[in-house]
């Protein structure tokens, strides 16, 4: 009797074991999941390697991200010169995470229309293909995303024994010119590839315009596929994403929320009492919750007042961005009224926000790569970095605004702040270790990942 319900019982102890999930294994299924974009198969190796017991969830789930790797030909993982098919689904899944997470990630919405050629010129990716090449590519540091003084290009695989130079449309190859109309002369200029995104490299495609109308002739030869510096700040498309038509204050905001997280205002309206002018032809300069924004919008914007939008043709209306000349001094900040001069002056900026703990930020220099420097020395990009990927991979927000204003206190509850404070210590140590690889590798491996509901 004894000997026979105690083979019940171990019966039973199998049958229970065997129906649980190991956390081990929950870990995998859920990276695969976030990654690829799908249920992981049983027979897939890293399952196998992981049932029995030969790797641990999170080396399985580090060795998977790894299947999307930039090597040092920019590629991943590729066989027969087509990227192998999980590294392809697990690189196009971050790169459209990543656009996800901008403002304005479409510039074709900032153009109000579809704009065809410059979608040829331009890829509307590159502004995550920063974020994702940080990640990726093996001892990139992570400051990169907004310190990095060229642009990235994605590497396509088609199964064209040429690359693609021409995008073709029904009613057949779109032409592209340059000079002045109604006839303009040809202009051949490198255009993006199309089809499967195989990896990513440095941008040195170079598109120069040799004929402009006269009121632009200035700008001959220059590269149209210019970068500007500042990771993806300087890039055509971002710029063009956040272009409202006059200003760079979409730029402005959006880079706030882009790099940091922030969504304007990002002071307290104690910060803009001395900025409030009553005697300014400036309406918005007159009013403090006027001012919350305008302080820190219109002064870091500054960065980018040298830079002009020209067309190749005023036929075919391809856009590029050139940065024109200095030839007026700097002018003290704030004007009480327009200056007809303002963007032939160097681009002078500071920044002046409210960071996660409270500490009231100026940041000055000039030009956007000087910016970008000046972000990559805050606590704050790197802690935006941690709440997004936190974010991505347990679906928990953190709240990681102002925490000590006392006109607006934060009310969060116990768990919360604990999840606040987690992103905060996670973001540091990106800020010291740059890796955002080691970052995901933490969040993964912290209890978090596979039971979001218990707590940090």
């Amino acid at each position: 009797m004894g000997f026979g319900f105690g083979l019940v019982i171990l019966a039973l102890a199998q049958g229970a074991l065997a129906s649980g999930i190991s956390d081990d294994l929950r870990r995998l299924e859920r990276c695969h999941g976030l990654f690829v974009g799908e249920r992981i198969s049983k027979q897939s190796p890293l399952y196998v390697a992981v049932i029995s017991g030969a790797m641990s969830g999170t080396d399985a789930c580090m060795n998977l991200l790894d299947q999307a790797r930039i090597g040092q030909d920019g590629r991943i993982p590729h066989v027969n010169g087509a990227p192998e098919l999980t590294g392809h689904k697990i690189l196009s899944n971050l790169v459209q995470f990543h656009r996800s997470q901008l403002e304005s990630p479409d510039f074709n919405a900032a153009s109000g229309g579809v704009r065809t050629r410059e979608m040829d010129l331009f890829d509307a990716n590159e502004p995550a293909f920063h974020f994702v090449y940080s990640l990726l590519k093996s001892g990139e540091p992570y400051s990169n995303v907004v310190t990095r003084p060229f642009g990235i290009r994605a590497i396509r695989y088609t199964a064209r024994t040429t690359p693609r130079t021409r995008r073709v449309v029904d009613s057949g190859a779109i032409l592209y010119s340059q000079g002045p109309g109604p006839t303009p002369a040809a202009w051949n200029p490198t255009l993006i590839d199309t089809g499967r995104i195989a990896g990513l490299v440095p941008d040195s495609v170079q598109n120069p315009v040799q004929i402009l109308e006269t009121s632009q002739a200035q700008y001959q030869g220059r590269n149209t596929n210019a970068h500007f510096g500042g990771g993806f700040l300087g890039s055509q498309a971002y710029l063009l994403a956040t272009w409202n038509g006059s200003n760079f204050r979409v730029w402005a905001k959006d880079l706030l929320a882009d790099a940091l997280c922030k969504d304007i205002p990002v002071l307290r309206s104690l910060d803009v009492l001395q900025a409030v002018k009553p005697e300014s032809t400036f309406a918005w300069r007159q009013g403090i919750s006027c001012m919350q924004c305008h302080e820190t919008m219109d002064p870091v914007s500054a960065a980018m007042r040298t830079q002009g939008l020209i067309r190749a043709s005023p036929v075919n209306e391809a856009r590029f961005w050139v940065s024109r000349p200095i030839d007026r001094p700097s002018a003290p900040y704030p004007s009480m009224s327009p200056d007809p001069d303002y963007s032939r002056r160097p681009p002078d900026y500071y920044l002046k926000y409210r960071s996660f703990d409270g500490t009231l930020v100026n940041l000055e220099g000039t030009g956007v790569a000087s910016l970008g420097q000046a972000l990559a020395s805050r606590d704050d990009l790197y802690v935006c970095a941690a709440k997004r990927y936190f974010q991505f991979l347990t679906g928990i927000e953190a709240d990681i605004r102002d925490d000590s204003d006392p006109l607006n206190p934060l009310d969060l509850s116990p768990s919360e702040k604990k999840y606040r404070q987690r992103v905060i210590d996670l973001g540091k140590q990106l800020k010291q270790d740059q890796s955002a690889r080691e970052l995901l590798k933490r969040i993964i491996s912290s209890p978090t990942f596979i039971y979001p509901d218990r707590g940090v």
